[in-house]
Protein backbone atom coordinates (compact mmCIF):
# COMPACT_ATOMS: atom_id res chain seq x y z
CA UNK A 1 0.00 0.00 0.00
CA UNK A 2 2.80 2.27 0.65
CA UNK A 3 4.66 1.74 -2.40
CA UNK A 4 8.09 0.41 -0.17
CA UNK A 5 10.10 -1.26 -3.05
CA UNK A 6 12.69 -2.76 -0.58
CA UNK A 7 10.65 -4.90 1.68
CA UNK A 8 8.36 -6.13 -0.99
CA UNK A 9 11.55 -7.28 -3.01
CA UNK A 10 13.12 -8.72 0.23
CA UNK A 11 10.11 -11.08 0.22
CA UNK A 12 9.89 -11.54 -3.90
CA UNK A 13 13.72 -12.49 -3.83
CA UNK A 14 12.64 -15.55 -1.65
CA UNK A 15 9.34 -16.32 -3.17
CA UNK A 16 9.03 -14.98 -6.80
CA UNK A 17 5.83 -16.40 -7.03
CA UNK A 18 3.91 -14.51 -4.99
CA UNK A 19 3.69 -11.75 -7.69
CA UNK A 20 0.49 -13.08 -8.78
CA UNK A 21 -1.15 -13.89 -6.00
CA UNK A 22 -3.77 -11.90 -4.32
CA UNK A 23 -3.16 -9.71 -1.46
CA UNK A 24 -6.40 -8.34 -0.38
CA UNK A 25 -10.37 -9.51 -0.12
CA UNK A 26 -11.05 -8.26 -3.49
CA UNK A 27 -8.59 -10.73 -5.36
CA UNK A 28 -5.79 -8.29 -6.04
CA UNK A 29 -2.08 -8.51 -6.79
CA UNK A 30 0.43 -6.29 -5.97
CA UNK A 31 0.13 -4.71 -9.05
CA UNK A 32 -3.11 -4.05 -8.98
CA UNK A 33 -2.53 -2.07 -5.77
CA UNK A 34 0.41 -0.61 -6.05
CA UNK A 35 -0.95 0.43 -10.23
CA UNK A 36 -4.00 2.09 -8.87
CA UNK A 37 -2.30 4.07 -6.18
CA UNK A 38 0.69 5.62 -8.95
CA UNK A 39 3.69 3.76 -7.60
CA UNK A 40 5.19 3.75 -10.96
CA UNK A 41 8.83 2.54 -9.40
CA UNK A 42 6.86 -0.46 -7.91
CA UNK A 43 4.84 -1.44 -10.68
CA UNK A 44 8.36 -1.13 -12.79
CA UNK A 45 10.12 -3.64 -10.82
CA UNK A 46 6.86 -6.16 -10.30
CA UNK A 47 6.04 -6.22 -14.08
CA UNK A 48 10.13 -7.16 -14.64
CA UNK A 49 9.15 -9.98 -12.76
CA UNK A 50 6.05 -11.16 -13.77
CA UNK A 51 5.27 -13.40 -17.13
CA UNK A 52 3.09 -11.22 -19.37
CA UNK A 53 0.16 -13.59 -18.78
CA UNK A 54 0.08 -12.33 -15.31
CA UNK A 55 -0.22 -9.22 -15.86
CA UNK A 56 -3.68 -10.02 -16.94
CA UNK A 57 -4.59 -11.09 -14.14
CA UNK A 58 -8.03 -10.03 -13.05
CA UNK A 59 -9.78 -9.09 -9.60
CA UNK A 60 -12.96 -9.80 -8.17
CA UNK A 61 -14.69 -7.28 -10.33
CA UNK A 62 -13.34 -8.83 -13.64
CA UNK A 63 -10.53 -5.69 -13.50
CA UNK A 64 -7.13 -6.16 -14.68
CA UNK A 65 -3.98 -3.75 -13.20
CA UNK A 66 -4.48 -1.57 -16.28
CA UNK A 67 -7.99 -0.81 -15.81
CA UNK A 68 -7.09 0.60 -12.13
CA UNK A 69 -4.16 2.67 -13.65
CA UNK A 70 -7.00 3.66 -16.40
CA UNK A 71 -9.33 4.53 -13.98
CA UNK A 72 -6.52 6.35 -11.69
CA UNK A 73 -5.03 8.11 -14.48
CA UNK A 74 -1.27 7.19 -14.07
CA UNK A 75 -0.35 7.19 -17.71
CA UNK A 76 3.05 6.39 -16.63
CA UNK A 77 2.33 3.51 -14.58
CA UNK A 78 -0.08 2.57 -17.78
CA UNK A 79 2.72 2.67 -19.98
CA UNK A 80 4.96 0.23 -18.32
CA UNK A 81 2.43 -2.22 -18.56
CA UNK A 82 1.33 -1.72 -21.82
CA UNK A 83 4.74 -1.52 -22.93
CA UNK A 84 5.40 -5.28 -21.68
CA UNK A 85 1.74 -6.11 -23.26
CA UNK A 86 -0.56 -4.72 -25.29
CA UNK A 87 -2.96 -6.91 -24.93
CA UNK A 88 -4.13 -5.74 -21.94
CA UNK A 89 -5.76 -2.66 -23.94
CA UNK A 90 -8.37 -5.63 -25.17
CA UNK A 91 -8.78 -7.21 -22.17
CA UNK A 92 -12.08 -5.64 -20.08
CA UNK A 93 -13.01 -5.35 -16.98
CA UNK A 94 -15.49 -4.54 -14.72
CA UNK A 95 -19.75 -4.64 -16.48
CA UNK A 96 -17.29 -5.33 -19.65
CA UNK A 97 -15.87 -2.22 -20.37
CA UNK A 98 -12.03 -1.65 -22.10
CA UNK A 99 -9.71 0.33 -19.87
CA UNK A 100 -10.08 3.55 -22.24
CA UNK A 101 -14.00 3.28 -21.84
CA UNK A 102 -13.08 3.47 -17.74
CA UNK A 103 -10.66 6.09 -17.82
CA UNK A 104 -13.21 8.04 -20.37
CA UNK A 105 -15.79 7.95 -17.24
CA UNK A 106 -13.24 8.34 -14.95
CA UNK A 107 -12.73 11.90 -16.59
CA UNK A 108 -8.70 11.36 -17.66
CA UNK A 109 -8.25 13.44 -20.06
CA UNK A 110 -4.51 11.48 -20.47
CA UNK A 111 -5.20 8.87 -19.77
CA UNK A 112 -7.62 8.37 -22.61
CA UNK A 113 -5.70 10.42 -25.08
CA UNK A 114 -2.94 7.25 -24.52
CA UNK A 115 -5.39 4.53 -24.20
CA UNK A 116 -6.78 5.67 -27.55
CA UNK A 117 -3.38 6.02 -29.79
CA UNK A 118 -2.52 2.86 -28.13
CA UNK A 119 -5.45 0.96 -29.13
CA UNK A 120 -5.15 1.85 -32.32
CA UNK A 121 -7.95 4.63 -32.68
CA UNK A 122 -10.54 1.71 -31.72
CA UNK A 123 -10.44 -0.60 -34.51
CA UNK A 124 -8.83 -3.25 -32.79
CA UNK A 125 -11.19 -6.26 -33.52
CA UNK A 126 -12.76 -6.24 -29.75
CA UNK A 127 -13.86 -2.88 -30.53
CA UNK A 128 -17.49 -2.67 -32.06
CA UNK A 129 -19.99 0.40 -33.09
CA UNK A 130 -21.75 0.48 -29.56
CA UNK A 131 -18.21 0.20 -27.60
CA UNK A 132 -17.29 3.20 -29.60
CA UNK A 133 -20.33 5.12 -29.07
CA UNK A 134 -20.21 4.44 -25.33
CA UNK A 135 -16.53 6.03 -25.27
CA UNK A 136 -17.18 8.84 -27.16
CA UNK A 137 -20.51 9.58 -25.26
CA UNK A 138 -18.33 9.35 -22.47
CA UNK A 139 -16.04 11.76 -23.84
CA UNK A 140 -18.48 14.85 -24.89
CA UNK A 141 -20.17 14.52 -21.46
CA UNK A 142 -17.07 15.00 -19.25
CA UNK A 143 -15.75 17.34 -22.47
CA UNK A 144 -12.82 15.00 -22.94
CA UNK A 145 -11.61 16.62 -26.17
CA UNK A 146 -9.57 18.53 -27.99
CA UNK A 147 -5.41 18.56 -26.66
Amino acid sequence: MRGDWGDAKDILDNRRELVRFSINRNNETALHVAAYKGHTLFVNNLVMLMDSIHLELQNSSSNTALCLAAVAGDVAVAKIMVTRHDDLLDIAGSQGMMPLHMAALSGKHDMVKYLYEKSKRMTRGIWTDESRSSVLLACVELELYGE
